[in-house]
């Protein structure tokens, strides 16, 4: 099976964020006194890796607009958009955890 490119970066995506979500719900259910809202927790925890996936997604087509340009020309903003990805999921978090109905730190 062949995957294009576009239907192999959203397989990776899908694959990078599910397996994140998966890890990080394992972690808290493996502890040994479970949080009491954990449920709560992985509901918002699954709107934040669908927001990191589709944050991702955006990266992905704005770096696929400069497929023409060197590798050179190219580095600087993916190393750009890479920092606001980062920053847009961490204010991601932050405001689902912390601003709408805090309830944990």
């Amino acid at each position: 099976m062949r995957l294009t490119r576009p239907g192999a970066v959203v397989l990776a995506n899908a694959g990078l964020w599910v397996m994140s979500y998966a890890i990080i719900t394992a972690r808290v259910l493996s502890s040994d006194e479970l949080m009491p809202d954990h449920w709560e927790m992985a509901w918002r925890r699954a709107c934040i890796m669908f927001g990191g996936f589709l944050l991702c997604l955006a990266i992905d087509w704005a770096l696929g607009r400069l497929q023409g340009w060197s590798l050179w020309r190219r580095a600087a903003p993916a190393v750009g958009l890479a920092a606001l990805g980062g920053l847009g999921y961490a204010l991601i978090n932050h405001v689902f955890f912390y601003v709408l109905d805090p309830r944990w730190g």
